[in-house]
């Protein structure tokens, strides 16, 4: 049912969920980064959606987080 939906809608409001679906993902993280890496790992999965603007945000994602989660 929700695979029907997701092809009612178009690739910009596809573009649009995701986007707003990763910050909250990236706010997760930042808040307890050891509690929430199932939210890394589903930002690495976006890294290799069909859509390259997709994969370059979640690409971008990830560089911006690991620089404010990992020490030094």
């Amino acid at each position: 049912m929700q695979e029907e939906l997701r092809n009612d809608i178009s690739e910009e409001e596809r573009v649009e969920e995701i986007k707003a679906h990763m910050a909250e993902l990236g706010i997760a993280v930042l808040s307890d980064p050891e509690g929430n890496m199932e939210s890394l790992i589903e930002i690495q999965g976006l890294c290799a959606d069909r859509n390259a603007n997709i994969a370059r945000m979640a690409l971008l994602s990830l560089l911006v987080l690991f620089k404010d989660i990992v020490p030094g």
